[in-house]
């Protein structure tokens, strides 16, 4: 008669409740390891998403202080092409003191058809 090495295997043959434990324990670690790896990328993808959208923001906005103090008079619309994206700027109101603008963001990349809007008070 074969030994058995009796610490895995019973007698006869089954495998021992702790190791049929211990299997499940490393699927349920690896499978919650798989689950957090995805989701700490799908952040990491929106966090560059967001920064994108606030460097378009902030370099459109300036380029607009820009024409302007140049101009005089608000311009609308005025459009603004990045190497990242494109801003359209309209003027939804303004006074002597303040000028309330909108924003449309959209991304050159082809992975996402999705734009942003933002509404900013400039105040002059």
């Amino acid at each position: 008669m074969k030994g058995h090495f009796h610490s895995i295997m019973k007698n006869d043959g089954f495998i021992m409740l702790q190791v049929l434990f211990t299997i499940a324990l490393l699927f349920i670690l690896v499978t919650s390891s798989i689950a957090s790896y995805r989701n700490e990328v799908y952040i990491t993808k929106r966090q560059i998403e967001q920064v994108k959208i606030e460097t378009l923001f902030q370099t459109a906005q300036t380029k607009y202080k820009q024409t302007l103090s140049e101009s005089g008079p608000p311009l609308s619309p005025v459009s603004y092409n990045f190497p990242d994206g494109t801003v359209d700027i309209s003027v939804s109101d303004y006074t002597e003191h303040y000028v309330k603008l909108q924003f449309l963001i959209t991304f050159h990349d082809k992975e996402s058809d999705a734009y942003f809007s933002i509404n900013h008070l400039l105040v002059r």
